[in-house]
């Protein structure tokens, strides 16, 4: 699965990473959480709006959370935002590992492509007509 670093504002290290949600349900992405090491306590929230799940890893607090920008990803993150290193590049590689299903792969390829297609479409704004030359 592709992962996408936040950077700190030096550049230097990685906050906190986002992946893509159509590759992964919230309930597989517990189930992923669940066989790594360091990670306990996992918790889904189903009507918290935007923080899908909350979890520990090495006793440290971490959320799932959809940003509300709404670019397709969900963002892996220390709860509280001083805290980031080496923990979260040790969980970004346990999601760099995984491979989806073959038909969640179909759907989320479907569904980013269809996205970015039909957003840059609706951002140009610009109509183009066909002109006859006789």
């Amino acid at each position: 699965m592709n992962t996408f670093p936040v950077l700190t504002a030096d550049r230097a290290t990685i906050r906190a990473f986002e992946i893509e949600y159509p590759y992964i349900t919230t309930r597989a992405l517990a189930r992923l959480l669940a066989a790594t090491d360091g990670v306990s306590d996992i918790h889904r929230r189903r009507l918290s709006g935007d923080v899908k799940l909350v979890f520990n890893f090495h006793a440290q607090p971490y959320v799932v959370w959809e940003p509300r920008d709404g670019d397709g990803r969900y963002r892996i993150a220390p709860e509280n935002e001083e805290a980031f290193g080496a923990e979260v590049s040790t969980l970004r590689a346990t999601f760099e590992r995984y491979r989806p299903p073959i038909l969640r792969a179909l759907y989320g390829s479907f569904v980013t492509s269809w996205l970015f297609t039909h957003r840059s479409k609706k951002r140009s704004g610009r109509r183009t007509y066909m002109v006859r030359t006789r």
